[in-house]
């Protein structure tokens, strides 16, 4: 008759396996065959990841809406169905190193992973990969993206679901990567227009005053882009919000400019 362990059992007979114990000496002390030594390793890896995932779901939603917001900026993903290789990728401007940091600090606390940066030969931009089915699919639970992203992405949760943490961190991501702070004040584009609402509706949410336009653009096929802006003392203050965040991330601010 096969053995039966309980979720705390496979953790410990994974640890056993991580410590540098073959499935054949785990299947002598346990009693059980190699082959079963070997079912018990995968489901200790997926109660593992189990916990990880409601950990990171539970306990990091300053982080979560930092990252969703950087990835429905400056964020794509691709899937190769003849690889399997699933690929979540960041376009950052070459000279944003400050950038680059918070994307490693957020990569660390929700993956226990950092992306893989890869500059193009005389273009002023790194792409920073994540290879995982998990980062894949991790903006779906709070996103909602179309075949065209750039055109269709926005929050598929009501803002009554998510707490303030997490909607000052989605603001500050959309700030870093699709955001233009000025002399005078703030700007935020993006060709989305169901995000540009949702984030002025936030702004709104959070206590600012943003100022909503929308620019036809000339060129056949090129959609409009929408504009959400802030006055100069709004944009002191979302600039605060926005350091704060990267400092509680990663120790240090991300945006230095001042007014």
């Amino acid at each position: 008759m096969r053995r039966l362990f309980s979720n705390i059992q496979a953790l410990r007979f994974v640890n056993e396996y991580r410590k540098g114990a073959s499935l054949a000496e785990l299947g002598r002390k346990y009693g059980i065959a190699k082959s079963s030594a070997y079912n018990y390793v995968s489901a200790g890896n997926a109660v593992r990841r189990q916990r990880h995932v409601r950990r990171v779901y539970t306990k990091n939603a300053l982080c979560i809406g930092t990252y969703l917001g950087m990835w429905a900026g400056d964020g794509c993903r691709s899937f190769e169905k003849r690889a399997n290789l699933y690929r979540v990728r960041f376009s950052l401007h070459s000279e944003d190193k400050a950038n680059a940091e918070l994307l490693n600090a957020l990569c660390r606390r929700l993956f226990n992973s950092e992306p893989y940066y890869w500059k193009t030969p005389g273009v002023r931009k790194v792409d920073a990969n994540l290879y995982s089915k998990f980062t894949y699919y991790f903006p779906d639970r709070y996103l909602r993206v179309g075949v065209d992203k750039c055109r269709t992405v926005a929050l598929r949760v009501p803002f009554s679901r998510l707490s303030k943490r997490f909607l000052v961190g989605f603001v500050s991501g959309l700030a870093i990567t699709d955001g233009c702070f000025t002399l005078r004040r703030f700007v935020f584009s993006s060709v989305s227009p169901r995000l540009a609402k949702q984030a002025a509706a936030i702004l709104l949410q959070l206590g600012f005053r943003p100022q909503v336009s929308c620019a036809v653009r000339k060129e056949p096929n090129w959609a409009p882009i929408w504009r959400v802006r802030l006055g100069v003392r709004d944009a002191t203050k979302l600039l605060k919000f926005v350091n704060r965040t990267a400092t509680e991330i990663m120790g240090r601010p991300v945006v230095v400019r001042s007014f």
